[in-house]
């Protein structure tokens, strides 16, 4: 089932090479490739749910699960 993650102001980072809608989730970092560089997602909110530090929503989760 899809659910919607709302994201808040993300960071640029330009020197992550990742695919434009690749999704990472290493190091407490959550990481969205796009056309150039990627977004680091530093804050986020479930749907359902309240807002969250990325690295808090990370936890328990794996990378598989974002596909």
């Amino acid at each position: 089932k899809e659910r919607r993650l709302k994201v808040y102001p993300p960071t640029v980072v330009l020197d992550k090479a990742m695919k434009p809608g690749e999704i990472g989730g290493e190091a407490g970092m959550l990481v969205v490739g796009c056309g150039t560089g990627a977004l680091e997602l530093r804050t986020v909110q479930p749907e359902g749910g309240k807002r969250m530090a990325a690295a808090d929503y990370l936890r328990g989760r794996s990378p598989e699960e974002f596909r």
